[in-house]
């Protein structure tokens, strides 16, 4: 019966929307493993109602200082709609995000975002090192991002780092 098949539909929803705000509010008063924990199980279930990346990314910040991306990287890894881009970039400064990119496509990363980001955040902040982890897996993007990317980065003062990315 279908208002028995909604029923069931509104509880689990109701019940990943809980487990959202759970690590919300495990974050806000520093309760960090209980908010990792609680992320690990709503991302192995529902990456796509994780929504509390901004509280989580600040309560391991604050839990253990640089450290934190050590944390976050297998996180993100577990998250296949890339939630936790924005508050990244908005967290870190750029060669920070360029190294976190560089670890998440190092260790398999899904989301091909990280490679235009992380490429744009290294050249931007002059971490060659990060460019150079990066670099290979700029053939996974589409070749119009991939020479719009190298002309923004060409424009940024960085020709030579461009050049490897029309190569």
């Amino acid at each position: 019966d279908d208002e028995s098949d909604h029923n069931v539909v509104t509880i689990e929803h109701n019940r990943l929307v809980f487990c959202d705000q759970l690590v919300a509010s495990y974050a806000s008063v520093g309760r960090a493993e209980e908010a990792v924990a609680t992320t690990v199980s709503l991302l192995a279930e529902a990456p796509d109602k994780f929504t509390s990346w901004p509280q989580l990314i600040e309560c391991l910040n604050s839990h253990y200082g640089g450290a934190a991306l050590e944390l976050l990287v297998p996180l993100t890894l577990q998250d296949s709609v890339g939630g936790f881009f924005e508050p990244i970039i908005k967290t870190y400064p750029s060669g920070i995000v360029a190294d976190f990119c560089a670890a998440y496509v190092d260790q398999g990363g899904p989301i091909v975002e990280a490679v235009r980001v992380g490429l744009l955040a290294a050249a931007m902040s002059s971490n060659d090192d990060a460019f150079k982890a990066i670099a290979p897996a700029a053939s996974n993007l589409d070749p119009f991002v991939r020479v719009g990317l190298a002309d923004r980065i060409a424009a940024s003062g960085r020709p030579d780092l461009a050049e490897e990315l029309r190569s």
